[in-house]
């Protein structure tokens, strides 16, 4: 549905959908619905003046009650077999003394005695101006899931919590405290996280750490470890069927502890960037899986290279397709990347090439075998096409009024 107020200062036309529906080839379907104006219209504010007493303060707009995912609905041949319901926790920040000036600008109103025409109508809490940002926190409260069997109805939740339920500017409050949820068993495993400190000493949305426990035992535990730039290097878990000490304060603050860091040890995943911070090299314990070529100014990864570390494919590559030559360039060519492949003829490489600005143009797997994507002139896919130029799959795209 369509909608536009004009008269509110986030007024205008806008296109919204309460309801969204997915439908695949095998007679699967799944519908997601949302708030929109359908629940939370916007309120005119036409008759409303800059001299307005406190009492009638009001929000015209309710845009920051729309575009949250209520539900998804699973169907199977027309039969529902799932759903799961979202709910929310939002706090709004009302101050009672204070009204805008200009759109952004806040000014602190006081008790001001102004005559009117009959004398009397203007005596209260006045302020001069007339639109302000309505500040809230929204956070995800619950999810419900409910699976249908033929007879049955199994019904379970994801629960969050948080650092503080009441409304903060400090976005560190928006981040959840612990995730807990119930197994197949009917027992509660509850996850808690924990955050990293910035060089300010701020705490900032990476994690930490990630420690799910269930009857006194931790049961799966992972650390993140970050470069001076936020971006993830390393990973650690922890020894099986570690018990949870007091002394790992789960859910006590936003940092680990030294004694939870200390616990998870074992190394996992490893990740290594290049000078445009992009992904060039993973590893897991030492073994390196994959390593990764870039192009298109660093915007889009060309080449997946298994089994071959970053340090050796920059000492086998010629200086035409060493890796800082191709990031820098604007145009790859499908018998560039084939270049690359003949110089690991024993490796699994995939090779991707793109239309500038659109999307991906071709796909070459490691048997050498391409997929090829058409788009149409408003830049959607129109059609896939295998290795003997066939279409395999065609899209259309039509306006419905409903």
């Amino acid at each position: 549905n369509s909608n536009g107020i004009y008269s509110t200062p986030c007024g205008g036309s806008q296109i919204e959908y309460p309801q969204v529906w997915e439908i695949y080839p095998d007679n699967t379907m799944v519908k997601y619905s949302y708030s929109s104006l359908q629940n939370h219209p916007d309120v005119s504010d036409a008759n409303f003046y800059e001299w307005i007493p406190g009492s009638s303060r009001m929000n015209t707009s309710m845009a920051f009650k729309r575009g949250d995912l209520l539900s998804k609905e699973f169907y199977d041949n027309g039969f529902l077999s799932k759903t799961e319901n979202y709910s929310y926790h939002l706090c709004e920040n009302i101050p009672e003394t204070t009204f805008t000036g200009n759109l952004f600008k806040v000014y602190s109103s006081t008790v001001t005695t102004i005559t009117g025409d009959d004398g009397s109508w203007l005596s209260s809490n006045y302020g001069m101006c007339r639109y302000k940002l309505h500040q809230f926190n929204k956070k995800p409260e619950s999810i419900e899931i409910v699976e249908y069997g033929d007879e049955t109805e199994m019904t379970s939740s994801v629960d969050y919590t948080y650092f503080k339920d009441s409304f903060s500017e400090d976005p560190k409050y928006i981040l959840p405290r612990s995730k807990s949820t119930e197994n197949s068993r009917g027992e509660d495993e509850i996850t808690y996280y924990s955050y990293i400190k910035d060089t300010n000493g701020n705490i900032i949305n990476r994690t930490e750490t990630e420690v799910t426990v269930c009857g006194g035992y931790i049961i799966n535990a992972k650390k993140m470890i970050y470069d001076n730039k936020y971006r993830l290097i390393a990973t650690y878990t922890s020894s099986p069927g570690l018990s949870v000490d007091n002394s790992f304060s789960l859910g006590g603050g936003f940092h680990a502890t030294n004694a939870l860091k200390n616990a998870i040890n074992i190394p996992t995943y490893s990740y290594r960037y290049n000078n445009d911070g992009n992904l060039v090299e993973i590893s897991y314990n030492g073994v390196v899986l994959a390593s990764y070529l870039w192009g298109y100014q660093g915007s889009h990864p060309i080449a997946e290279i298994k089994g071959v570390g970053y340090d050796e494919v920059c000492n086998v590559l010629p200086s035409t397709l060493h890796p800082d030559v191709l990031s820098n360039t604007n145009s790859i060519t499908e018998s560039k990347l084939n270049s690359i492949r003949s110089y690991f003829p024993d490796k699994d490489i995939l090779t991707m090439s793109y239309h500038w600005l659109i999307g991906v143009a071709t796909i070459i797997d490691s048997r050498g075998i391409p997929t090829r994507y058409n788009y149409d002139s408003f830049g959607r896919i129109d059609g896939v096409k295998d290795y003997n130029n066939y279409f395999i799959k065609k899209y259309s795209y039509n306006f419905v009024n409903d």
